[in-house]
């Protein structure tokens, strides 16, 4: 969601919180262009964590690898 496109975008959430994301075979999206983001499909279940971290991973313009964490809720 920045002001440049990106490359090779891609998201995780650790294993920790117990939820399994089940398009990841999607990933990496090969380009997201300025202020669009993407959707994540997940499973949760009774022990998954009603919040989480996710981190999401890109490479700039420039070629630099990037990443950002943040915390998600169900």
């Amino acid at each position: 969601s920045g002001n440049t496109p990106v490359y090779n975008v891609s998201a995780t959430i650790p294993n920790e919180y117990g939820i399994v994301l089940i398009n990841d075979d999607k990933m990496p999206y090969e380009f997201l262009d300025p202020q669009k983001g993407f959707d994540i499909v997940a499973i949760i279940h009774n022990g998954s964590s009603s919040k989480f971290l996710i981190t999401t991973e890109w490479t700039d313009s420039k070629g630099d690898k990037q990443n950002k964490d943040q915390m998600g809720d169900i």
